[in-house]
Order: C-alpha cells, then structure tokens, then sequence
C-alpha cells in the first residue's frame, strides 16, 4: 500500500510505503544470512544468495532517495527500526532488531507536491475517479506474490484485487480488478524457464469467456517484471531476463539472447492457441487468436520492430500461417484453407436474399470476418467466388438462368443496385453479359469439311493429383510438342534451327518482354496468328502443315511483318482463287484456314503494327487484379470501371487465348501469379481427360463457350494447386500433362 498526505504544518507531502513480503535482514529460504541494510549502504555488497527469491532491497529502493526530502527515508521493518540518509548515513549507526516485530515493512518519507505527483505519473492533482497511471492491470500480472496493492492520495484512494487461478499446462489465470471502480482485466500467463537458465513469461488479455483481446495500446512493451518503454508490436505482454539500463525502465540490447527469450514466450502463446483451437474450435475464437498474434501483419510489425534481427522470427510466422490455415471458419464447418472459396461481397450480399432461390451453394464458403484476418500472402492465388464465375459455371438454358433473370429485372433489385460499390456494379454488369450469352439459343453449325472431333466421356477413373504427376514423369514429362519452344518454334523463327531449349526459351522471353520493339511486334504477331489458327478446330499438327507449306514458301509472316498488310495479302489472294483443284470435292483448299487468315489474321496485324495491342495488353497483365480481367480483356476488349479497348481479338479466337496467356505465365514473360487460374489451355483433349479422370463433370467438359472454358481452366488450377507437394510439381507445366493425357491415351 502507498499512502500519501499533506505532512503537518508543510507544503510537502508525507509518503508512506508499506508491504507485507518479508523484512529487512530476513533469512532465505536456506537458512542464510541476508545483509539487506549493508546492502543499501555499501558499494560491495554480497549478492542475493538464493536464486528465485524475490524483494532484494536494492536498486528499487534506491530510487525513493531522489525524490525524498533531505534525502532521509524512515525504515519500520521486522525488529528494525533505523533511518537512512542519502543511501550511506544510518541512524542508529549499527541498528539492532531489538523493537518489537512488526508484520509490515513500512517505508517513511517526505516529497515535495512536484515530486509526489511524479511517482504517481500525473501532472496534476487528479479530479476524477481514474487511477493514476503508474499501476494499470499489466503491471501485476508477473507479480506471482502480489494479491493486493492500495494507493491513497489524501481523501483519494485506489485499490487493486489480484486473483490467480491454476490451470493445466502451467497456465494460470489472473484477474486484476480495480475496486473503486469495479472495472477488471483477465490474463492467462505462463512463466517458463529457457535450457539456458533465463527466465521468460508470456500473458495474454481474455474476455468473460476466455476469448483472447488485443491490448490497448499503452500496454505494448515488454516487460522487466514491470514495464518498460521498448515497444512490442504483437498483443503478447512479454516478460523476461533482458539486458536492462541501469533504471530498468528499458530493454537495453535484445540481441541473440533477447530475441530467444521473446520466441520462448511467443512459441508458448502459438502452442496455447493451436490447444485452444483444437478443444473447442469456433469463428470467434480463430478471429480472437488471428487478431491477438497478428496473423495479417505479424511480418511487417516484426520488422519494425526488429529491424533486420526480424528474420529470426520467420519460422514462427510460418508455424503461425500453418496453425490458423489447417482449418478457417467456414459458413457450416471449418475447412483448410485450400478448401474454402472466397465469395465476393457481391455474392455474400445476394446470398441473404436470392441465395437459397438461385442454389448458391455456399458451405464452403469462408467467414468475412476470418478472410479480413488472412495476409495478402495466404490470399494470393484464391480465386474470388464471383457472380460471373458462378453463373459461368451454370448450364446454358437452365432454368435457374431464367430465374435470375426474372429477379435482375424485378424494381426490388434495382433498389439494392444503388446500393452497390463501383467494384460490385462492374461484377454484376460482367455477370449480366454472360447471363445474357448463357441464355442466348443455341445455333448448330454445320462442320464444313470434316465432322468436328466431339468430347467423348469414358468411364470415369478417379485419380490424385498426385498420380497424375507419376503418369507424367512415368512418360518423361513430355511438353516438346505442346510449346512454343518445343515443336511449335519454326513457326515463330522459320530461320532459326538452334535446337538448345534454354536458348530458345531465352529468345522467346527477350522478345515477348519488348512488345513495343519491331522484334517483338513480329513474334507476337506470329503467335497471336498462330491462336487465330488454332481457333479454326483442326490439330496442330495440320496448322505447322498449313503454316510451313503454304505461309511460309509465299512468305506471307516476312511480308507482313510491317505497317502495312493489303499489298501482299492481295498478291496472295489472287493467286489463291486461280488455283485448280484436282478432284471433285475441291479436297485441299484448306479454306478453314485461309479464312481465318484474311479476315482473322489481317485483324491481328492492325492490333499489333498499329494499335500497339501487345504492350497494352502486357500492362494488363501485370496488374495486382488481374485474372479473369486478363482473359476477358484479350476477348471483348472490356475492363472493370473503363470503356471497352477497340481491336482486340473478340470472335477471332476463343480457346486459344488461354493457350497465349499460359505461355506467357510458363515462359516467365509474366510473373504475375494472379493468372494462373486462367493459363490453362482447356481445349477439347484437357477437358476430355479431366473428365476422365474425374476432375470435371460431364456438363464442364463439353461445354465449349468461351465462359465455361474460363470456369475449367479455373477448377483444374485448383485442384492442381490444392495439392501443396504434387500441385507444386505440376503448376509450371499447367494444362500439358492433361493434354498429353487426353491426346495418348
């Protein structure tokens, strides 16, 4: 207890110190002599004899002597009575226990009214019921001996009730109550002790339901038993045996043994977390644990906090993310991450009212409060559950498609359309375009030479991601002929016959990466080309056929390769219709692929000689929120929040867009992950062989509009990457194993 009064007849007032621990010259616990007096006035003092023994009358005490009046303190503790002054005079000179014993050790002396509001930290008489900040809940919770502590200022007083509980695990729980003013503060606190022999503690702040809370700012600092001014930046109270200045109001170095005792008591607080977790898992308490330990953010506040000495904690922040991703709240039951979809807030707002009518089915869906709490680092790569992607992925004609029509068009819906943020707006007019396209009927084309290979579905049988990757590797992980490398690389470099892969991969990169440079133009030029052509339906292997016995002999890619483009397509041209033919089904012509060339191709050249399209589209493609915008960009040309970009490739190619922007990704061209989940090829053997093997239903894979190629190129990326040790192996080859799959076996 602290009393303070108005010392008699005197501007100063009279401080009065009292506890109930043990008195001055006490023995230990051993039986030992313990010189405390000699120890205030003598410079070589022996030391305290018996570690874990607590109230050294040291440099504590010393510092009362700053601000008592002519530097006397009067002592009452045990037998002795005696004074000090200035830390070497004793009164008596020689004091003796020869009073009788008293129970409290009592500290006596007088300060002025400056220095007294000092010791309390304020700067003025207080006027209101708030304690003076000098104690707060935190400055108690390591004190294991300490169950009540008073402070008096006049008529004023504050008092504080410490209850500690015991629990399992050598956790205890500590509540600190504030009498006067009935508020309290919940803690569990863990005091441990390294191999090393230092001594760490960790407390962290629950609610009524044991809940872990984050600390108010002013409790941030790690603690000498009682606070210092050395910031912390996670919602942890760290206690320890730092290296402290001499006042012991800082952390003077932390160093290696500073940094290993704050990971001690951070391992203890993850290890707490994952056994809360798993004994009684629910939202707010993975929300609680996420925001206590700084799941979002914990790199960059150890970073500040730390500086480059941060790098030691890494692998906590890993067993961190690891901890809270094995299983995130989900709307029905936890899931691991790689399990949960990511809805829109566009999708969580429809869900209320139109989700059961429209069949959303969102069990797996994550709770907006756990995805707020999750580091741009575990969110990358998770496509967004959109409205466009969800009505992508419906059957064309389906009744459900009418439904959502009927109530898109309904005056209640306009009323939540005003509502809706810019980005909401841009996905809902997206998904009104594909509901459109969705809903458009069906025209049957008839196949103009050959009948148009369709998606057979054999027997399902299931396979992992992982047997997949064994097949694959079993055939040597072929992608010669899938690449642009590989087989397809006459027609980017007729001239070039360097057979070296990193060679060519090296070329393709340098010149992909200058889109505004000539050498650049004319290899995208080629490859945009080559997409056009492959957009007709036949193999590729006829399109290498077409392409080196028909372009090339007439120099048809060399001619054009300029600003200009109709003096050499109309040579060409002409001397296409005097052709003969030498039977009568006119076999031959090829006019699936000539067509493409005069209308198809000659829109190419203006995209890239004139439009610049190229660089316009890898800015596009660098972009943090990319994706589906990529794809759809390279088709119709839009872009969220902007008007429609005129030239793009619209109907010149549908598929084999997502043959581009997988090379792009393969290559290195691109480093932007966010187009992952649109870079696989999903061509009628992919599809067909992911059906196979069980990756996509019947609907998926003979669905053929651009949309729904959209929606398998998604689902194959995440069943891929859902596998965090074959899906790894698998990503760089994207769509390729699938497609060698589903073209040999």
């Amino acid at each position: 207890m602290c009393s303070i009064k108005k010392a008699p007849g005197s501007e100063n007032h009279l401080v009065t110190v009292r506890h109930a621990g043990r008195a001055f010259n006490e023995t230990d616990r051993d039986g030992k002599d313990r010189p405390d007096i000699e120890r205030i006035i003598k410079i070589n003092a022996p030391n305290q004899n018996t570690e874990q023994e607590v109230g050294r009358f040291n440099r504590g005490f010393k510092s009362v002597f700053t601000v008592a009046q002519g530097g006397t303190v009067k002592i009452r503790s045990g037998q002795y009575r005696f004074e000090i002054q200035d830390l070497l005079l004793l009164s008596p000179a020689e004091p003796k226990p020869s009073h009788p014993a008293q129970v409290e050790t009592e500290f006596e002396f007088a300060a002025s009214t400056a220095d007294t509001l000092a010791l309390l930290r304020l700067r003025e008489p207080p006027n209101s019921k708030h304690p003076p900040p000098v104690l707060n809940p935190t400055s108690l919770v390591f004190l294991s001996q300490l169950r009540r502590v008073r402070i008096e200022l006049e008529d004023r007083f504050w008092e504080w009730q410490v209850d500690w509980r015991h629990l399992s695990g050598g956790w205890v729980r500590v509540e600190v109550v504030e009498t006067t003013s009935g508020k309290g503060e919940a803690f569990l606190v863990y005091r441990g002790k390294m191999e090393g022999g230092k001594h760490y503690g960790v407390a962290i702040r629950v609610d009524k339901n044991d809940l872990p809370q984050k600390l108010d700012d002013e409790w941030r600092t790690l603690r000498l038993t009682f606070e210092t001014e050395r910031a912390f930046g996670l919602d942890l109270l760290v206690n320890g045996d730092f290296d402290a200045d001499q006042g012991r109001v800082n952390v003077r170095s932390l160093a290696t043994t500073g940094t290993e005792i704050i990971k001690a008591a951070m391992n203890v607080a993850l290890e707490s977390a994952a056994m809360h977790l798993h004994i009684s898992f629910s939202k707010q308490m993975w929300v609680a644990w996420a925001r206590v330990l700084h799941l979002k953010d914990s790199v960059e506040l150890l970073e500040n906090c730390f500086g480059q000495e941060s790098s030691r904690f890494s692998t906590w922040v890993t067993r961190l993310e690891d901890l809270m991703s094995s299983s995130v709240p989900c709307a029905t039951n936890p899931l691991p991450l790689s399990d949960a979809e990511f809805p829109t807030r566009l999708m969580r707002l429809l869900a209320k009212d139109f989700g059961v009518r429209w069949g959303f089915t969102s069990h797996n869906w994550i709770e907006s409060e756990a995805e707020a709490e999750l580091p741009q680092r575990l969110r990358d790569g998770k496509v967004k559950h959109s409205l466009h992607r969800w009505i992508s992925g419906q059957r064309p004609l389906s009744p459900v498609l009418y439904t959502i029509q009927k109530d898109l068009r309904q005056p209640a819906f306009e009323t939540l359309r005003r509502s809706l943020s810019k980005p909401e707006r841009d996905e809902l007019a997206q998904a009104e375009k594909i509901l459109e396209e969705k809903l458009r009927p069906v025209v049957v084309i008839e196949p103009e030479e050959e009948e148009v290979e369709q998606v057979l579905l054999p027997t399902i049988e299931a396979w992992t991601v992982e047997q997949l990757y064994s097949w694959w590797t079993g055939q040597g992980s072929p992608q010669h002929e899938y690449t642009l490398e590989g087989a397809n690389w006459s027609m980017l470099y007729p001239k070039e016959e360097d057979k070296d892969h990193n060679r060519r991969v090296a070329r393709i990169k340098a010149d992909l990466s200058r889109p505004d440079s000539d050498e650049g133009r004319a290899v995208y030029y080629r490859l945009f080309g080559l997409a056009c052509l492959m957009s007709a339906g036949r193999r590729t292997s006829e399109i290498r056929q077409f392409w080196s016995q028909d372009l090339e002999p007439c120099g048809f890619w060399a001619e054009t390769s300029k600003r200009t483009f109709s003096e050499e397509a109309d040579k060409l041209f002409e001397n296409l219709v005097r052709q003969r033919f030498n039977n009568i089904s006119a076999a031959g012509e090829r006019a699936y692929f000539w067509r493409r060339v005069f209308y198809d191709v000659r829109k190419i050249h203006k995209m890239v000689w004139e439009n610049d399209f190229p660089d316009v589209m890898m800015e596009v493609a660098q972009r943090a929120d990319s994706g589906r915008a990529l794809i759809q960009f390279l088709r119709s040309g839009h872009l969220p929040g902007q008007e429609a970009w005129v030239g793009v490739f619209g109907q010149s190619a549908g598929a084999p867009l997502f043959f581009v922007v997988r090379e792009l990704r393969r290559l290195g061209v691109v480093e932007n992950k966010q187009l992952d989940p649109f870079a696989f090829f999903a061509c009628t053997p992919v599809r067909r062989a992911a059906a196979r093997i069980g990756w996509l239903d019947e609907d998926s894979a003979r669905a053929v509009d651009f949309e729904s190629l959209a929606y398998v190129s998604e689902q194959l990326h995440k069943k891929i990457s859902g596998d965090s040790r074959f899906g790894a192996k698998l990503l760089p080859a994207f769509d390729i194993p699938l497609l060698h799959l589903g073209i040999n076996v």
